[in-house]
């Protein structure tokens, strides 16, 4: 039976609320290694909480857009062609980050991930003219291979790129693949981003009867382990992200913060302001697999 405007309504509401309550659970999450939390800053010295919670509550609305653009889109017309409305609607939502954060980038890689996952789960409910409530495993299987389609039109961005290599208004991702190739989340996108789909996700499946924050934290360890964090990059090398691999897989193999406590991530935080890392994108890797855990209701709410 066809999902009527009540029920269409009330399944955008809810996404939006997964959404904005994965990017919470996010920034609340403390200790974490060189990003903002309530206690500290970690290694950045233009934005904390408050900057964040302002930035969250300005996107949410664009949040809502991009959840109806997938639960609207109609199901005959190719998955590529709707990447032109998330792309407008993520500028948009950029550009109600940076009026709420005073020019300050606190969720520009989220936005780029959430615009594809909130349209991405959209399509899918669409497709069975499922409720919420009916989403399960097959469909998170589903939501990874719909991804790819829908981020198809960003194949377009790395041959663009190879055409403005003396453009001043690069980005460090951009800069950073003409360099070397890296080509960063959006090359993610394009692979259905497997970093969700074969470790966040399954952790978050595995780890239902841990405590909420030692389960996120170790969550956060294991996408730190495993996500070519850009930011990392960006702000060190890629020796820096190799040896914060490293550091990840090695607290996990001791049992994580599951068994050695909190201690070990308070003292990974001090390491990585004092050499300015702040892995960004696994943050980002953190909340998505939040919103991907709320739909599988992994998490008690």
């Amino acid at each position: 039976m066809p999902i009527n405007d009540h029920e269409l309504k009330q399944q955008a509401d809810k996404l939006t609320t997964y959404l904005s309550r994965a990017l919470l659970y996010e920034l609340i999450l403390y200790p974490k290694p060189g990003l903002v939390d309530p206690v500290d800053n970690g290694a950045h010295q233009d934005m904390d909480a408050f900057t964040f919670v302002d930035s969250i509550t300005a996107l949410t609305p664009v949040l809502h857009e991009l959840v109806l653009a997938g639960l609207k889109y109609p199901q005959e017309r190719p998955l590529a062609e709707l990447f032109p409305e998330l792309r407008r609607l993520g500028q948009q939502a950029d550009q109600a980050m940076f009026a709420a954060t005073k020019g300050i980038n606190t969720h520009k890689g989220a936005i780029f991930t959430f615009a594809l996952l909130a349209a991405g789960v959209g399509v899918v409910l669409q497709a069975h003219q499922a409720l919420l409530h009916d989403w399960d495993t097959t469909m998170s299987a589903q939501l990874f291979t719909v991804l790819p389609e829908i981020a198809a039109p960003i194949r377009a961005d790395f041959t663009a790129m190879a055409q403005k290599k003396s453009d001043p208004q690069l980005s460090y991702g951009e800069r950073m693949y003409l360099a070397d190739g890296f080509r960063g989340i959006r090359g993610e996108a394009l692979l259905g981003f497997p970093v969700l789909r074969d470790y966040g996700l399954p952790f978050l499946r595995a780890t239902q009867t841990a405590p909420k924050t030692e389960r996120l934290l170790d969550l956060l360890l294991t996408l730190l382990s495993r996500t070519q964090d850009a930011n990392i990059i960006h702000r060190s090398d890629y020796q820096t992200l190799t040896l914060v691999q490293k550091q990840a897989k090695n607290i996990l193999a001791q049992g994580g913060t599951l068994k050695l406590g909190r201690e070990v991530m308070q003292k990974l935080n001090q390491a990585y302001i004092a050499r300015n890392i702040s892995p960004g994108g696994t943050a980002d890797m953190l909340s998505a697999s939040v919103f991907l855990g709320f739909l599988e209701q992994l998490f008690p709410v």
